[in-house]
């Protein structure tokens, strides 16, 4: 056997002498707590899984506890006695002995601690498993780091992006996620309807589209912009985050260009001299005043680009928590995320389909805009479907047309998608671009027509133009 499979089958090793972090006191009145003060049951039962005890004879009652009670059975010590005696393998594999049985339950009745510290020795027992888990997937890392055995990883970064996810699993405590009673979810709807009341969001800076919006993109919303390639998605989403930047800090995750490219992009639709000038560095003296001044501006804004090559899910997160540390340093909230775009990011783990894998990423960037209260702007492809002609003329997107999985439509809040009609047919007008907002969690969907100057990718509001939403 090999030393990783050697490892993955035992309980983490001792290091210099010292056991697995437990604490055996607490598992026993824990589960004393189960046989005897009824009012406590269900919430041990709920709380704590049987692999969460250290030794073997108290996982081997949590089963026999749990068996009872999803069977609504009573649960008391003889019940229990009873239900682990009938099966010898179970004896065998949990407390060596039959005898073994009664004498290790009738100890637990002893040691019954009162029901208000039930709920403290449940979280004691938990985070200790916890603790051991991570301790023994990092021994599995460690393993197999020095054995070179890859496994179903197949690479140094499967296997570390592998890990990573791990190490983020075992740091979310699931038995507690979500759970909240209704004085609690209460509270938090009025201190959420204070917040929104001070603030509206994250403004877009196009007005139509942020009356939509209810003020702007929230904090844990996840958004996506859509279209097809040329009708400018990339820009509108930078024209988005630039104008965040007067107020908020922002983090832009490009994937398609380099950093230096991105820049120049955004120093086009600043200064209004087109990416093809900027590249030759070839400028009139007025438009040379223009980038200068552009470029000054830009380079004080709060933003922070990355765009290393094959950027992850976990790169994203980790960028993320490094980008909201820095801007605090300096006074200013992290207060957007733009990914450019989902369809390269590389998810934690291997999928068997890109499907799965592009599903990964969604739910990723989705529980990154909620583990950070941050709105999260992933620009998105659209199929082929999306530029086919409809009634003698191209139609605007729907969700249906976003690329390679149905989780994207599902996992976002907001959905937009930048159409220009001028792109497909010459007759139609080459200036104005239509945002259609096709999703919308908790409001309206319509779209607003936005005009657009291609030669700088720049899109901006129209004198006139009224689209209130409904």
């Amino acid at each position: 056997m090999s030393a990783v499979r050697d490892i993955r089958s035992a309980a983490p090793r001792s290091v210099d002498g010292l056991p697995p972090p437990h604490d055996e006191r607490a598992e026993a009145a824990v589960l004393g707590a189960a046989l005897v003060l009824e009012e406590c049951l269900d919430e041990v039962v709920a709380g704590v899984e049987p692999e969460a005890f250290l030794r073997p004879p108290h996982q081997g009652i949590a089963h026999a506890i749990r068996a009872l009670h999803e069977a609504h059975a009573g649960v008391d010590a003889e019940s229990v006695i009873a239900w682990c005696v009938a099966d010898s393998a179970f004896v065998g594999r949990y407390f060596g002995r039959k005898c073994d049985v009664p004498d290790t339950v009738m100890d637990l009745v002893q040691v019954v601690p009162v029901s208000r510290s039930v709920p403290m020795l449940i979280r004691r027992v938990r985070d200790l498993a916890r603790l051991r888990r991570g301790i023994l997937d990092a021994q599995t890392f460690i393993a197999r780091a020095y054995t070179g055995e890859m496994g179903e990883h197949g690479s140094v970064q499967g296997l570390l992006d592998a890990h990573a996810a791990e190490a983020a699993e075992v740091a979310t405590d699931a038995a507690d996620a979500g759970h909240a009673d209704a004085l609690a979810v209460a509270k938090e709807l009025a201190r959420s309807m204070r917040d929104r009341a001070r603030s509206t969001g994250v403004p877009t800076g196009f007005a139509m589209l942020d009356e939509y919006l209810g003020g702007g993109l929230r904090g844990g919303a996840f958004a996506l912009v859509g279209g097809r390639p040329g009708m400018g998605k990339t820009a509108f989403s930078m024209q988005i985050a630039e104008h965040a930047s007067r107020n908020v800090g922002v983090l832009l995750c490009q994937l398609e260009m380099t950093r230096e490219e991105l820049f120049a992009r955004q120093l086009s639709q600043c200064a209004r001299v087109s990416i093809a000038q900027i590249r030759r560095a070839a400028f009139s003296t007025e438009e040379h005043q223009r980038v200068s001044a552009s470029m000054s501006r830009l380079a004080q804004l709060p933003i922070v680009y990355a765009d290393t090559p094959g950027l992850g899910l976990l790169d994203i997160h980790a960028h993320a928590k490094r980008a909201r540390a820095a801007f605090r340093r300096q006074g200013i909230d992290l207060g957007l995320v733009v990914v450019d775009h989902v369809g390269l990011v590389r998810p934690a783990t291997r999928r068997p389909s890109r499907e799965q894998e592009v599903s990964e990423v969604s739910r990723g960037l989705k529980w990154l805009a909620k583990s950070l209260d941050v709105p999260v702007i992933a620009c998105a492809q659209l199929s082929r479907e999306a530029s086919k002609k409809g009634s003698g003329k191209v139609r605007a997107p729907i969700l249906t047309d976003l690329r390679e999985s149905g989780s994207l439509e599902q996992d976002a809040d907001v959905v937009m998608f930048v159409h220009r009609a001028g792109y497909y047919d010459k007759a139609e007008r080459q200036d104005v671009a239509e945002i259609v907002l096709a999703k919308q969690r908790n409001g309206p969907t319509g779209s607003v027509s936005l005009g657009c100057d291609m030669r700088f990718v720049h899109f901006y509001e129209r004198e006139g133009d009224d689209h209130a939403p409904p």
